[in-house]
């Protein structure tokens, strides 16, 4: 009878211990759904909009598409939208073959012209080598001179070597020393981007360089 009294003990609590291992599993599984409907439902809060075949999705820090070029899947983060810099005025077209497998230097000579070449970094999985450089214009320059970056121009274009000059429109000191009170708006700050014989050449004030970069960009992949 002990032995009979024991079985049946040992059965039952085999049988609580199923239960309580369905009622947990069941409660995973639950949870799961729920976590998973939360997040789709984050996801679908998401703001996001089309251009042309490309939709952006916006981000903390912007804006976010997937692309497919040379076979390599990007993920493209810029701060505006193509149609917000469509207008940009821009000379000649920058393709991405004219970067495929080049040497590219990215002339700057400040920390604003930096920032916005920034923006091109998503080329480096293209190209042999991307590397800061300084104008000739601002060789004695304590950026250039503390970056110990080299000298380089449009004129140092190659079979191989491919140049992008960023400039920020700013007001130099020979402006200044030269005029008592400078007036703004005789000055042309309006964004541009220039591209001629592998020579890409973006120009814009302030937020405007980097409007025209992002512009710069979405040419070279075919965006715009």
């Amino acid at each position: 009878m002990r032995n009979l009294h024991t079985k049946t003990r040992k059965e039952a609590k085999q049988k609580r211990n199923q239960i309580i291992m369905g009622v947990i599993i069941i409660i995973l599984m639950t949870t799961s759904v729920i976590g998973y409907a939360i997040l789709s439902g984050k996801e679908e809060q998401q703001e996001k909009t089309i251009y042309k075949d490309y939709e952006f999705i916006k981000t903390n820090s912007g804006w976010q598409t997937q692309i497919n070029r040379a076979n390599k899947n990007i993920i493209l983060n810029t701060e505006y939208l193509p149609q917000e810099v469509e207008n940009i005025t821009n000379t000649g077209r920058p393709l991405l073959e004219d970067f495929i497998n080049k040497n590219i230097f990215l002339i700057i000579s400040s920390n604003t012209e930096r920032n916005a070449a920034y923006i091109f970094n998503s080329l480096s999985l293209f190209t042999l080598r991307i590397q800061f450089a300084c104008p000739e214009e601002k060789i004695n320059s304590s950026f250039c001179i503390d970056n110990n970056l080299p000298i380089k121009s449009c004129n140092d274009t190659r079979f191989d070597t491919t140049i992008i000059k960023i400039q920020d429109l700013e007001i130099t000191e020979d402006q200044e020393t030269n005029n008592t009170k400078i007036n703004e708006s005789i000055i042309n700050f309006e964004p541009s981007v220039n591209y001629k014989n592998q020579c890409l050449i973006i120009k814009g004030k302030d937020e405007e360089l980097v409007k025209a970069s992002e512009k710069a960009l979405f040419m070279i992949y075919n965006i715009i």
